[in-house]
């Protein structure tokens, strides 16, 4: 008699590891990720019910006391037409700076990640891009203050 235990297994992989951004000038709107959507894949047999993303400001590289406020960005598990990852009044979840908040409706639940279930895409954007005069044109950046992490429960 041969025994054995099946047991819940939590994993995920995520890909890219990085968001960018085109070139964007400060008074703008809607400006969405160049590089997304963010895939994570459930590559154990757990159902994971909360996708959350924790975000801080990004800061200029050149004059740190200028950033791009993280309450400007939004989170949404879709794209297309009207950008609905921008629309923070009805659709998409705007992060708060620091804090790990959960994206409105979506989990990661197991599956096929080769048939595209078990698999969820983010997709986000800077709705908000304050204005000239409280930017200057520099590179802004993570580097300095940590990066965004994504996590589900």
């Amino acid at each position: 008699i041969e025994q054995w235990n099946y047991t819940e297994l939590t994993a995920m992989v995520f890909s890219p590891q990085s968001l960018t951004w085109p070139t964007i000038s400060a008074g703008s709107n809607n400006q969405t990720s160049n590089n997304d959507p963010i895939v994570i894949n459930n590559t154990g047999n757990g159902n994971l019910s909360q996708v959350r993303v924790q975000a801080i400001n990004i800061h200029g590289l050149t004059t740190t006391t200028q950033f791009l406020p993280v309450a400007n960005f939004t989170v949404y598990n879709n794209t297309g037409s009207g950008n609905p990852e921008c629309n923070s009044a009805n659709i998409a979840t705007k992060l708060v700076n620091n804090t790990a908040t959960a994206v409105s409706g979506i989990g990661v639940y197991r599956g096929n990640n080769s048939a595209s279930q078990g698999q969820q895409n983010l997709y986000f954007c800077i709705f908000d891009v304050p204005p000239v005069s409280l930017l200057t044109a520099q590179t802004y950046s993570t580097n300095n203050t940590g990066s965004w992490t994504i996590s589900v429960i």
